[in-house]
C-alpha cells in the first residue's frame, strides 16, 4: 500500500508555538523504507524500498551538490494517497499539522527516524516565496513553485546560507494531468491540503514528499498553497548565564510588577528554564559499493553526453 504503516510507530504529539503554526512530535519507529545513502566518494542516493528517486554528488570542499532526479512520473508514495471527502473536513491549518504530523510519523516510507522532528508552516510573500517565522530553528526561504521546472539535472552552488532548493521526488506533472485537474477545483474552493517539504541538511535541499500533483494544481489555478516544512530537531540546556539572568529579574521585579503582568513573568521564567529546540543534521547511511550502482544508474538515466557534461569532463 502507497505509504503504508512503519511496523510499531508510535508518535506523541507535543504543542508547538501555541499559535496553530509548527508542532514539535516525538517519534518512536523502525526504520523507513525511504533512506538517504552515501558512498565513499561523497555520492548520495535517495531511495524508497526499490525505486530510486535522487542521486546527489557533493563538490569537492562541500560548497555545491550536483543533483539529478528520476524521470519517473509515479507518486514517490511517501503518504497514502488523500481522499477528496476527507480533505473537505479538515478546515484549519492546526488540524493539518496534527494529521500530516500522524500520518508522516505512521508511513513506512516517511523521512523520519526516531526521534524529535518539526512540522513547521511557512510564510508566503505573495510571489511564490516561501520564508519561515523569525525564531525557527534549522530552517531557510524556499521559492516553492521551481520545483514544477526543476531539470533533471541541476547544479546548487551553497553560497553563503547554502542554496535550499525545492527538489522533487518525481518528474513534475503536467498541468492537464487527471490527478492536477481533480485538485484544481479544491484550490479554486480553498480547500487544497498543505504541500509537505523535508528539509536535508547535508545537501542543503528541500525535498518535495508530498503533494507534487497539488503544487501543479496550486501553480495552474494562481493560488498560494499551504507549505509545511518537516525539520529534525534536538533539545539542548539552556544558557547557565540567560537563566540566572532571567531568575535574578523574576526576583527584582515580581513584587513591583502588578499582578496583571505577573504571568509574563512566569512565562519568561519557565521558557529560561526548558530546554531549547534546535536543528538536528540529516542522517545518511554509508554504502561502502555504492560508487559503481551510482554510476551506471544515473548513466541510464542521463544518457552518456550529459553524464560525461556533469561529472566526468566537468572535474
Amino acid at each position: 500500500m502507497a505509504g503504508g504503516e512503519a511496523d510499531g510507530a508510535r508518535v506523541r504529539l507535543r504543542e508547538g508555538a501555541g499559535d496553530g503554526e509548527a508542532l514539535t512530535f516525538e517519534v518512536e519507529r523502525g526504520p523507513s523504507a525511504l533512506r538517504l545513502e552515501v558512498s565513499p566518494s561523497r555520492r548520495l542516493r535517495l531511495v524508497a524500498g526499490e525505486r530510486r528517486l535522487i542521486w546527489a554528488e557533493l563538490w569537492s570542499g562541500h560548497y555545491g551538490v550536483t543533483l539529478v532526479r528520476s524521470d519517473d512520473p509515479r507518486s514517490p508514495e511517501i503518504l497514502p494517497p488523500m481522499r477528496s471527502a476527507d480533505v473537505r473536513r479538515v478546515s484549519t491549518r492546526e488540524a493539518w499539522l496534527r494529521r500530516l504530523a500522524r500520518s508522516l510519523a505512521e508511513s513506512s516510507r516517511a523521512p523520519l527516524r526516531s526521534g524529535t522532528w518539526r512540522l513547521v508552516a511557512l510564510k508566503p510573500d505573495g510571489a511564490g516565496r516561501f520564508a519561515p517565522r523569525s525564531g525557527e530553528v534549522g530552517l531557510a526561504a524556499v521559492d516553492l513553485f521551481d520545483a514544477l521546472t526543476a531539470p533533471r539535472a541541476r547544479e546548487d552552488d551553497f553560497g553563503a546560507q547554502g542554496s535550499w532548493s525545492v527538489w522533487p521526488l518525481r518528474r513534475p506533472p503536467e498541468p492537464d494531468a487527471p490527478r492536477v485537474k481533480a485538485w484544481r477545483k479544491h484550490a479554486r474552493d480553498g480547500t487544497l491540503p498543505p504541500v509537505v517539504l523535508a528539509a536535508v541538511s547535508g545537501l542543503s535541499t528541500h525535498l518535495l514528499v508530498d503533494g507534487h500533483d497539488r503544487l501543479a494544481a496550486a501553480h495552474a489555478e494562481g493560488v498560494t498553497p499551504e507549505l509545511f516544512v518537516l525539520a529534525p530537531v534536538r533539545e539542548v540546556a539552556p544558557d547557565e548565564g540567560a537563566r540566572a539572568r532571567v531568575a535574578e529579574a523574576y526576583a527584582r521585579s515580581f513584587e513591583a510588577v502588578p499582578e496583571a503582568g505577573r504571568a509574563a513573568l512566569g512565562e519568561a521564567l519557565v521558557r529560561a528554564f526548558s530546554p531549547l529546540l534546535v536543528g538536528a543534521p540529516s542522517v545518511a547511511s554509508f554504502r561502502s559499493g555504492l560508487d559503481a550502482e551510482w554510476e551506471e544508474e544515473v548513466r541510464a538515466v542521463l544518457g552518456e553526453p550529459a553524464f560525461r557534461a556533469l561529472f566526468v569532463d566537468a572535474t
